[in-house]
């Protein structure tokens, strides 16, 4: 996941976690009650255990300085700090659904257990001078209820995200073992510049040509684009996510685009799609070759109606359109295009 993405998805749980401690909580001297663990656990399920140590430490910071409800006691950062650190180590980039289900319940015992139960106790005990096994007494009840509901609503939340998750947020597991050993130079981003000039308002087209070196934009980009125009590397993202033109992922030498349209699609242009992916040994979800030879996709239209079914190979000088293709063409037109890589 880009830095950037985990910077902007970081703050939103931070935010969630805050409104959910100062706002959407039930309180005494000696037992909270609310839904703090769902930020806490998502940041530490997604980022790992030290971005959720880190937004518990400053959730408890900024909510005692915005909006306090009694004096600040260190114990209970260090208990935000520990229950982040906990729910990351047991819960972060776990290989499946029933992997998650054993180590949440482990994480959840041991965070109530030795943190809610033992330290949370002990600062209480300090806080208010009152024996620690008088104060535990009172909690024990609390928290032997809280356990499952918070295995059984966490577990429920993860299944629910599992697919946004992999749409948005991860890379696409069928993609990962694509190669790309391009190496990422600073010297083309300069050239680029200078060709279009270091201000914010030439953001696009760096990027277009950016892209046109290396058929996407490697990660390395938004930082170094960022710092030579002096703005955010978050403005850099948004603009690279926001246009389809923009690939965040490695393309292909030849990028094949199987028109889709009406026209196109009457005229069975997914025969074709799915001879190509047939081919290639490629997927909805996998759309590029492992060697960065070809990638696959559709698009909406092709501007060539007549022609249908049709499709554009990109790649080539200068670019082609194939018309009223037929399924048994494609391999033909394959082997044309594996001659001149």
């Amino acid at each position: 996941m880009p830095k950037v993405k985990k910077v902007v998805l970081a703050g939103l749980l931070l935010a969630i976690l805050i409104v959910f401690q100062r706002f959407i909580s039930v309180e005494t001297q000696i037992l909270r009650l609310s839904f703090a663990y769902v930020p806490v656990i998502i940041t530490a399920t997604l980022l790992g255990p030290v971005w959720g140590g880190l937004i518990g430490v400053v959730a408890d910071i900024l909510g005692m300085l915005l909006m306090p409800k009694a004096s600040f006691f260190a114990g209970f950062t260090l208990n935000a700090l520990l229950t982040g650190l906990v729910y990351g180590f047991f819960l972060y980039k776990t290989p499946s659904n029933k992997s998650y289900f054993v180590r949440l319940v482990i994480s959840v015992i041991i965070v109530h257990v030795f943190i809610h139960l033992g330290l949370t106790t002990l600062w209480l005990s300090i806080m208010y001078k009152r024996a620690f096994m008088v104060i535990l007494a009172g909690r024990v009840i609390a928290n032997i209820i809280e356990i499952p509901i918070e295995i059984a609503s966490m577990y429920a939340i993860k299944i629910f995200l599992d697919k946004p998750v992999k749409k948005y947020l991860l890379d696409d597991p069928d993609e990962e073992d694509t190669e790309n050993n391009t190496k990422f130079d600073p010297g083309i981003v300069d050239a680029v510049i200078k060709v279009w000039g270091a201000n914010p308002g030439s953001i696009i087209p760096i990027l277009q040509g950016i892209q046109e070196k290396y058929n996407y934009l490697p990660p390395e980009t938004f930082a170094c684009v960022a710092k030579k125009l002096g703005v955010s590397e978050a403005r850099i993202y948004g603009v690279a996510t926001f246009y389809e033109n923009f690939s965040l992922k490695p393309k292909g030498k030849f990028i094949i685009k199987v028109c889709d349209g009406t026209a196109c699609h009457v005229r069975k242009s997914v025969p074709n799609l799915e001879k190509f992916r047939k081919e290639l040994g490629l997927s909805e979800k996998k759309i590029t070759t492992d060697d960065l030879s070809f990638t696959v996709q559709t698009v909406a239209c092709l501007g060539a109606c007549s022609l249908a079914p049709a499709f554009m190979v990109q790649g080539g000088i200068p670019d082609k359109v194939y018309a009223n293709v037929t399924p048994d063409q494609i391999p033909g037109i394959l082997e044309e295009l594996r001659a001149k890589l």
